[in-house]
């Protein structure tokens, strides 16, 4: 990269990306599931998947759901992102419409649509 590049790349400068812990928000879908008394099968009809083992992969964390499916479960849930991807969020109730929330929610759609 040359000298021009790298002053850029420096002057606009965002951060380090954030690290998300699979298992924790797999087991955050499981605590929401079970909170609002769904059964597994119930996820799977509602997310039209076909097979009930992508459910139970988003749920031990061996999988993240794609963007559109993570958008219904938190619709489904009534839940936000902090809901899903932090560790001790499912207690507590939080200001959906925070800027944080709406960072990290754009933030996140972002980085699953690119795939």
């Amino acid at each position: 990269m040359n000298n021009t590049a790298n002053q850029i790349l420096d002057s606009n400068c965002i951060g380090t990306r954030p690290e998300y812990d699979m298992a924790q928000i797999g087991n955050n879908l499981r605590q929401l599931r079970l909170q609002h008394n769904y059964t597994v099968e119930q996820i799977r009809d509602y997310l039209c998947i076909g097979s009930v083992q992508a459910i139970y992969k988003y749920e031990r964390g061996d999988a993240l759901p794609l963007a559109d499916k993570m958008f219904a479960l938190m619709e489904l849930y009534n839940a936000n992102l902090q809901d899903i991807i932090h560790t001790a969020s499912i207690e507590k109730e939080g200001d959906k419409s925070s800027p944080s929330f709406v960072f990290t929610f754009i933030f996140f759609a972002a980085a699953y649509l690119s795939l």
